[in-house]
């Protein structure tokens, strides 16, 4: 009988897990979209509500954001998720990490290397996850 009580209770942590999981792998997905410029992937995977805050302060909204990757406007060499964690509540989940950035200057072909934080929200909306909000802090 203790065993199924143990099952029973472990269910919602087992299926938080998952979310957590799912959250985490699509979350690499947006990156590599980001990395690779895929305006379409990132057309699906953006919020039209969505708030992007760069480490700069610049704040974008879904179509200056892809608009920028599109026109070429930013080109990261390398993105390296070095750490990333998730909480799902229910239709919504929070990731806070760290990554670094290498970023290629279309003004003078400059290399920059940026160790960030991170803090991303999604929204699951018809069972796709979404960024509605992204904020990245530099690591002095």
């Amino acid at each position: 009988m203790k065993f199924f009580v143990f099952l029973l209770l472990s269910f919602p942590l087992l299926a938080q897990t998952k979310a957590e999981k799912e959250v985490l792998e699509f979350e690499q997905k947006r990156i590599n979209a980001t990395l690779h410029s895929d305006v379409a992937a990132l057309q699906e995977m953006l919020s039209d509500d969505l708030v992007w805050i760069h480490s700069s302060g610049k704040k974008q909204n879904k179509m200056q954001y892809i608009e920028d990757h599109a026109l070429k406007r930013v080109k990261y060499q390398k993105i390296s998720l070095e750490e990333s964690n998730a909480r799902v509540y229910g239709n919504i989940a929070v990731t806070n990490g760290r990554a670094i950035y290498e970023a290629i200057s279309i003004k003078d072909g400059s290399l920059t290397i940026s160790n960030l934080y991170h803090t991303c929200v999604y929204r699951q909306q018809a069972g796709k996850w979404q960024v509605i909000a992204w904020q990245t802090t530099k690591i002095p």
